[in-house]
């Protein structure tokens, strides 16, 4: 009996590391997905500042993206740090 004891709590133990695996892959890739938004925002935003005199027909569906960009919570810092 304590033998199957053993054998159920190596296997709950198994479950649990890789559980932790998944979460922590999870984890690093929302975090990569981040750090990649958060980069396209301020190209976007150096890309406007440094065309945006020749951008004069495309820069009414451009400030839109950046106005969304405002309107979300995660992106919004960066998208404001752009804006100013």
């Amino acid at each position: 009996m304590s033998r199957l004891t053993n054998q159920d709590q190596d296997q709950v133990s198994g479950l649990s590391l890789q559980t932790d695996n998944i979460v922590h892959v999870s984890c690093l890739t929302i975090l990569l997905l981040q750090e990649v938004k958060e980069c396209a925002i301020s190209c976007m935003g150096l890309a406007i500042s440094t065309f945006g005199d020749n951008l004069k027909g495309e820069l009414p569906s451009c400030l839109p993206v950046l106005v969304d960009r405002m309107g979300n919570e995660i992106t919004r810092l960066t998208a404001v740090k752009v804006g100013s």
